[in-house]
C-alpha cells in the first residue's frame, strides 16, 4: 500500500473525526503542511475561494444536507439579537423576536453555500478531476460517496442497533419522566413549534438553548469527559452544547435520555439519506422518538419502533398519538419493544458500509492522478 501525504485544512465537524481516524488506521497516510497529495476539508470552515490554490486531489466531507437552502441561516444580525435579549426575556419571546428579525432581515448567504452546492454537482458530473466528497445526501456518482450521517456516528459500534432478545421482551417501567427535546439551531422553526404544541398537554424539558426551562446535570457532563477534569455548572452547560474538552455525548446521552417515555428528535432538515445521530441517540436510550425527516428513513429503521411524521401527517395526529401511548401502558410497552432495525438485523447500507468506503477511499487514496 502506498504512502499518501494528506493534509486537513480547517476542523473537521466532529462525527466526521471517526471517519478520518478510520482512514489513518486503514490507509497508509501521512499528515504534511505542504504538497500534499490529497487535501481532506469540511466545507462548514473552508471558504470556497481557498481551494483554487491547491492542485492536488481534494476530498470534501459534508455533515449536513448540501441540497438545503441556508439562505437565512447565520445571519449574524439574528445571532446577535438572540444573544443580546437572552438576559432579558423568557425563551418564547426571545425567539418570536428572533424570527421576527429573521423574516425582515434575514436574507443573507453565508459561508460560499452555493458555492459548494455546484461543486458537488460538478464532481457528480465529471466536471472536477481528481475530486472526491463524502456527502449525506443521495446523489449518486463515481467519485461521490453517500454516507447517512448516523452510520458515522456508529462506524465503530453498528451491532448496537441489534437488540438482545431480552430487551425486545422485557417491559421497562423505570420511564418517569415525559418528554425532553434538545436543540440549539432556532432556524428549524418545524420542531421549536410542535414542542411548543405538545407542552401544552404537559411539560416538554428542554435542555438546549432553545426553549430552555432545564439544566443539563452537571455530574453526568462531568462523568463523560475523558479526563479528571472537573467543570462548573456554568462550564458543564457550554460544554455539553459545543461538545468541547472530547465529551462523549453519545454516552451522555443515552444516560439522560433513558429517563424519559418519549424524545422530540426531527432533523434540522428534510432529504432522502438525510438521517442524523438524533433518532439512534433515543433508540439506544431506549426512548420512544418523536420523528420528522427523511423520506426513507424506512429503508434504515423499524418505523413501528418511533413515532413518524409521515405516518401521521401533521402535529396535531401526531401529538394525538404520544397522548394515547402516554396514556395506556400496554401500547406504550408495545412501541417500546419493537427492534429499532427492522426483524432485528442490520440494514445492508449499513452492514456493507466499511466495504464500500474501502472501495471509495482506494480510489481517493492509491490511484495515481
Amino acid at each position: 500500500m502506498r504512502q499518501t501525504k494528506i493534509k486537513i485544512l480547517g476542523e473537521l465537524y466532529l462525527p466526521h473525526i471517526n471517519l478520518l481516524n478510520y482512514m489513518k488506521e486503514n490507509h497508509n497516510l501521512i499528515e504534511v503542511d505542504e504538497e500534499p497529495d490529497v487535501l481532506i476539508f469540511d466545507r462548514m470552515t473552508i471558504p470556497y475561494t481557498e481551494l483554487k490554490s491547491y492542485k492536488c486531489k481534494k476530498l470534501l466531507i459534508i455533515a449536513e444536507n448540501i441540497f438545503y437552502s441556508y439562505e437565512r441561516y447565520k445571519n449574524p444580525l439574528i445571532w446577535h439579537a438572540y444573544r443580546m435579549t437572552k438576559p432579558f426575556f423568557i425563551n418564547k419571546l426571545k425567539l418570536d423576536l428572533t424570527l421576527y428579525l429573521d423574516k425582515w432581515f434575514g436574507k443573507v448567504q453565508t459561508n460560499s453555500f452555493e458555492e459548494y452546492k455546484k461543486y458537488i454537482m460538478d464532481i457528480a458530473e465529471g466536471k472536477e478531476s481528481n475530486q472526491y466528497s463524502i456527502i449525506t445526501n443521495d446523489t449518486k456518482a463515481k467519485n461521490l460517496l453517500n454516507i447517512p450521517y448516523f452510520i458515522t456516528e456508529l462506524m465503530d459500534r453498528p451491532e448496537d442497533l441489534v437488540l438482545p432478545d431480552a430487551q425486545m421482551s422485557s417491559i421497562h417501567k423505570s420511564k418517569k419522566k415525559f418528554c425532553a427535546f434538545i436543540v440549539k439551531n432556532m432556524y428549524s422553526h418545524d420542531r421549536v413549534q410542535f414542542c411548543m404544541q405538545l407542552s401544552k398537554y404537559k411539560k416538554v424539558d428542554c435542555y438546549g438553548p432553545v426553549l430552555n426551562n432545564i439544566k443539563i446535570p452537571t455530574s453526568l457532563v462531568n462523568k463523560y469527559l475523558p479526563d479528571d477534569r472537573v467543570l462548573t455548572e456554568k462550564e458543564a452547560e457550554y460544554c455539553y452544547h459545543h461538545g468541547t474538552y472530547n465529551l462523549d455525548r453519545y454516552l451522555l446521552n443515552q444516560e439522560l435520555l433513558r429517563d424519559y417515555k418519549f424524545v422530540i428528535c426531527f432533523e434540522n432538515t428534510i432529504a432522502n439519506d438525510y438521517v442524523t445521530e438524533k433518532l439512534t441517540n433515543v433508540m439506544l436510550a431506549n426512548s420512544i422518538g418523536i420523528y420528522k425527516g427523511a423520506p426513507n428513513v424506512g429503508e434504515f429503521f423499524n418505523t413501528k419502533s418511533f413515532i413518524n411524521f409521515d405516518d401521521y401527517r401533521s402535529n396535531e395526529a401526531m401529538i394525538e398519538k404520544i397522548i394515547e401511548l402516554d396514556q395506556d401502558d400496554e401500547k406504550y410497552q408495545e412501541m417500546l419493544r419493537q427492534p429499532f432495525v427492522v426483524n432485528n438485523e442490520l440494514p445492508p447500507r449499513v452492514k456493507n458500509f466499511k466495504k464500500d468506503l474501502n472501495q471509495f477511499l482506494t480510489r481517493v487514496f492509491e490511484i495515481e492522478c
